[in-house]
């Protein structure tokens, strides 16, 4: 017996500059699939390597008038959403990496964005969230430069952040009720 769960994954993004962004993913990829089949049973595991395997093949890049977003679904089964966050947790560090966002080529994350992981089981209940970045705090870090940034302890330099939100005042499975 399965239970459904809904999975959205979602960050701004460069359009045209997401070279960078799928070159991070294709190194995870390749890190996590090193553990398949062995740690098949890994919650989230199987999750994470189908997120990178899209971004891996540039899918999900999409370009607006001001900026751009990357955009990801799923639905699998029995899917632990904080699980699956914390499998891709170096995948989110090299994500928000400083010293990639140093270069005019970098189409990821910049300070104070983050990536939103949206979670919905099949009972219909409402969707839940999962934050991950490092937060506005980070801007003072940041406008110093790389060499000042890359000279600083770790222990005084910013933290990747993960924070779930349950039970939003939405759902992906719309009841029939009236508005």
């Amino acid at each position: 017996m399965s239970y459904e769960v809904s999975l959205v994954v979602c960050f701004q993004a460069a359009p045209g500059r997401s070279a960078t962004v799928v070159e991070v993913a294709r190194r995870h990829l390749a890190l996590l699939e090193s553990r398949l089949p062995t740690e098949m049973v890994v919650a989230g595991l199987s999750e994470a390597v189908q997120l990178l395997t899209a971004m891996a093949a540039e899918r999900g890049f999409m370009g607006g008038t001001k900026w751009g977003m990357f955009t990801w679904g799923s639905v699998n089964s029995h899917t632990n959403a904080r699980a699956f966050v914390e499998v891709l947790r170096p995948f989110w560090e090299d994500l928000f990496t400083p010293t990639m966002a140093d270069t005019l080529e970098w189409g990821g994350l910049l300070p104070g964005d983050s990536v939103v992981v949206w979670y919905e089981g099949e009972d219909g209940q409402r969707a839940g969230s999962v934050e991950i970045g490092f937060g506005p705090a980070t801007r003072a870090w940041w406008a110093r430069s790389p060499a000042a940034r890359s000279a600083m302890p770790p222990e005084e330099c910013p933290q990747l952040r993960i924070r779930e939100n349950k039970g939003l005042p939405f759902s992906l499975k719309w009841d029939g009720s009236p508005a």
